[in-house]
């Protein structure tokens, strides 16, 4: 595995390997801001996971609306297992093509990887990043989610909570007849 460490005032000009955002975190030789690195963090806990539960060619999938910072609004749809647990994520409204649409896209392809190789949404959801919380104590639930991607695990684990009982449960009784 990889370490990463947190750029302090040593470099304080010094700038994303993969964008202009200021870089605050250290992977190997690499410079990377937040978002980069949470891309590679995602990469290194893949490679590093045994087997994927491939999802069937049919399956349950919700979709519903995600607005970010009051204005940017996203359609998410949510893949479910037939066992009612969220094993697949997909993101659009961004203007095809542009940065946020591949970040989106790529993101979204790793938190669902990570999802078919056993990780829980919710347990995703609750490590994805908080404004405001103590890195430390992360006592502060109830802060706002510090990035989409964040945003838009809770949303899919709210879609969990909500229908994965029901989700599993047609599925046995379809099972059984």
């Amino acid at each position: 595995m990889k370490s990463f460490t947190r750029i302090e005032d040593t470099n304080p000009g010094e700038c994303c390997n993969h964008c202009d955002v200021k870089a605050s975190i250290k992977v190997g030789k690499q410079s990377l801001c937040e978002d980069h690195a949470s891309v590679v963090a995602l990469h290194e806990v893949l490679t590093h996971s045994s087997v994927r539960h491939r999802l069937p060619d049919r399956r349950t999938c919700h979709t519903v609306r995600v607005v970010w910072r009051d204005s940017d609004e996203y359609q998410v749809s949510i893949g479910f297992a037939q066992n009612g647990t969220v094993r697949e994520v997909f993101t659009k409204g961004s203007k095809v093509g542009s940065d946020m649409d591949a970040q989106l896209d790529d993101t979204c392809v790793l938190l669902s990887r990570l999802l078919q190789f056993g990780d829980s949404i919710q347990d995703l959801a609750k490590s994805l990043g908080r404004e405001g919380a103590d890195p430390h104590t992360k006592t502060e639930t109830e802060s706002p989610v510090a990035s989409l991607i964040g945003k838009i695990a809770n949303a899919a684990a709210a879609e969990e909570t909500i229908f994965g009982a029901q989700i599993a449960k047609f599925h046995n009784a379809d099972q059984n007849n």
